[in-house]
């Protein structure tokens, strides 16, 4: 199982017979509640940072700074084991229990591999990069859009 701090947690993950990866995690906290998640899978919406933000616009200076911490922990955590997450930005930070935590680990990759473009656009360094700074952009720009509500190229 992987488990770090400001980290989804894996419960469970495996290679299909074409190669691809699959993994489980737990369902992050519902739009609507902590509880939302347990209610009606067809009407379960995850809290995510990109949903906060389309309907609040900026978060507090504060909550900014505490948003940053969290993450910067899962991705130190991460970076510490050697892997890049790739794709950080405000739709791959969930709440869970009404903290935040990276989600989506379809990029993670061994850090130092050759550079990978399949990250979100405008997110990724525009020199590229296959190592651990380019985590820290992504994060950077998420960090400034949640505090000043523009889009991460304004």
């Amino acid at each position: 199982m992987l488990a770090g701090p400001g980290l989804m947690p894996v419960l469970d993950c495996g290679r299909c017979d074409d190669g691809t990866v699959w993994y489980t995690t737990p369902l992050a906290d519902g739009l609507q509640g902590l509880d939302d998640r347990d209610k009606n899978e067809s009407r379960y919406t995850p809290h995510t940072l990109n949903r906060m933000l389309e309907r609040i616009r900026t978060l507090h200076p504060g909550e900014v700074a505490a948003l940053g911490l969290a993450i910067a922990k899962g991705l130190a955590w991460l970076h510490r084991l050697g892997w890049i997450h790739g794709d950080v930005k405000p739709s791959n930070i969930a709440y869970r229990d009404g903290c935040p935590v990276l989600i989506d680990y379809g990029l993670l990759r061994p850090s130092g591999m050759p550079f990978d473009p399949s990250g979100t656009q405008g997110y990724v360094p525009i020199q590229g990069s296959s190592d651990l700074g380019a985590d820290i952009y992504a994060l950077g720009l998420t960090l400034y859009e949640a505090w000043t509500g523009l889009h991460r190229q304004e």
